[in-house]
């Protein structure tokens, strides 16, 4: 049997994983080498169980807005002139990754600053959309207040919110 390693990366509760594997019972005496193979086998496998049943996979990251291809480009240029410059310290090469760096960091500003002026050039005059605008911009989450069903419970799930609207307007 060949132990794989895991395709995606995971986070492992270790502590879960040891109390798994405490539970594996080894037999008393081992006395063939028929019954050494066999054990092998069966702790490999313990193992493997252990961790695939205390383990999750992590999400994958990815930017939730990509970065345009000119920043991309020079991203990967900075990166490449680090690596040159870590190879072979030569003061060239230095002034060279310094240059891409504050090229980036140029680019980067203007960047932040379109994508902070796009949603306040393209908001239209009309009260509803400035007003949108605004609560969009602040980012603040409106709370979700419970309704008072006739029992006087709160009710939260839409369903229930609903539900105690209608029976409400019902009355």
């Amino acid at each position: 049997m060949e132990i794989k390693p895991p395709r995606t990366p995971l986070r492992t509760n270790w502590s879960e994983y040891t109390e798994r594997l405490e539970h594996y019972c080894r037999p008393a005496i081992i006395r063939t080498p028929e019954v050494v193979d066999s054990t092998a086998k069966e702790l490999t496998k313990s193992i493997q169980l252990a961790l695939r049943d205390s383990s999750s996979s992590k999400p994958a990251t990815e930017r939730r807005d990509p970065l345009p291809p000119l920043l991309r480009k020079l991203l990967e240029e900075k990166r490449q002139a680090k690596k040159t410059w870590m190879k072979t310290r030569h003061p060239r090469d230095k002034t060279r990754l310094n240059s891409l760096t504050n090229e980036l960091k140029t680019a980067l500003w203007e960047h932040r600053g379109d994508e902070w002026e796009n949603p306040l050039i393209n908001a239209e005059d009309d009260q509803p959309s400035l007003t949108r605008l605004c609560r969009q911009l602040s980012s603040e989450v409106t709370p979700m207040r419970p309704l008072f069903d006739r029992d006087g419970l709160l009710r939260y799930k839409a369903e229930d919110r609903a539900e105690t609207a209608v029976r409400g307007r019902t009355r």
